[in-house]
């Protein structure tokens, strides 16, 4: 008996027409006075796309990153969540 399917949806059934660049993320980040490395920010975004979002609790893109900044424990500038 299935009990369940998994579907690898980012990348696989949906395409980006460009990667995400995590790296250049944290380097602007970074030039703003956020001490974050990419690995971290990262996991904590696709901990926030991939776990909360779909628990249907974000319904904007400033939701979604100020989630991202607060998994990381960081206080943010609503400036560079725009």
């Amino acid at each position: 008996m299935i009990k369940g399917i998994i579907f690898d949806f980012s990348g696989t059934l949906a395409h980006r027409k460009t990667p995400r660049d995590f790296r250049l993320e944290c380097k602007i980040l970074r030039q703003n006075g956020y001490e974050v490395y990419y690995q971290e920010w990262q996991a904590a975004y696709e901990f926030t796309a991939f776990v909360e979002y779909p628990k249907g609790k974000i319904h904007s893109y400033e939701e979604f990153f100020k989630t991202v900044f607060n998994l990381l424990g960081i206080q943010h500038r609503k400036t560079i969540i725009k």
